[in-house]
């Protein structure tokens, strides 16, 4: 549970500290308004900033309130869909501490477990995690991994996307200098998941229009090759 735990803490307290800073400024912008240092209409300016302190406040509330049980906080809620938290935390927490992990039959050392720059791919799960970020795919929930590119005034990004059965895109984001391997990342994941079908603009189609049909051949596919897939 340590890299969950460690997004939390670390999210909470940029959250909690960058709040505190939002507050101390627009705090002293009014005492300076009061002061008539700065010629704006007080009682309006006032009533503009009332719904912003309200949400820095209930942010800051909802933040302390995360960092004293991490139950509450929302990288845990996001796996909610999985099904029992605690099991599913469990889970999480064998394969990514455990001494052994086990490809298709073939035990190798957890320091061989595929780590991607910020994804980690264990025997039943695709872990994205970072400083400020965790989320969670069972291999077993997966319907179709790309990756994508595109360019910005600040540089070219790429973002890797993984589609499961409850209609959700986990995506994360990869700078050019972090750029891991996609080829050999992708198909470590077909590896784990050879049921992925290969994105398209044809799945696009099917994916927007016509979801239950895709979902139900990769479910058929499941049942049609047992040994392919190794239960939670």
């Amino acid at each position: 549970m340590q890299y969950l735990k460690a997004a939390i803490a670390n999210d909470c307290r940029q959250r909690i500290n960058l709040t505190i800073f939002c507050l101390l400024t627009i705090s002293i912008f009014l005492l300076l308004l009061v002061a008539d240092l700065i010629k704006l209409n007080l009682p309006f300016t006032v009533l503009l900033s009332m719904p912003v302190v309200y949400v820095l406040i209930r942010d800051l509330t909802d933040a302390r309130k995360s960092l004293n049980d991490i139950y509450k906080h929302r990288f845990i809620k996001r796996l909610g869909h999985i099904g029992d938290i605690q099991n599913t935390i469990k889970s999480l927490d064998v394969d990514l501490v455990q001494p052994v992990s086990v490809f298709h039959n073939i035990q190798v050392p957890a320091s061989l477990i595929t780590q991607q720059g910020d994804l980690i791919l264990t025997a039943n799960w695709l872990v994205i995690t970072s400083n400020r970020y965790f989320d969670a795919i069972r291999c077993i929930d997966i319907v179709c991994i790309y990756s994508s590119h595109f360019s910005t005034s600040r540089g070219s990004r790429n973002i890797f996307h993984v589609l499961d059965m409850y209609g959700i895109d986990h995506n994360f984001y990869f700078p050019n200098y972090k750029r891991p391997d996609m080829a050999n990342l992708q198909h470590a994941i077909y590896l784990q998941a050879p049921w992925a079908i290969a994105y398209n603009k044809e799945f696009q189609k099917d994916w927007m229009n016509n979801r239950p049909a895709i979902l139900d051949f990769v479910e058929r596919f499941k049942v049609q090759n047992p040994d392919l897939i190794r239960r939670l």
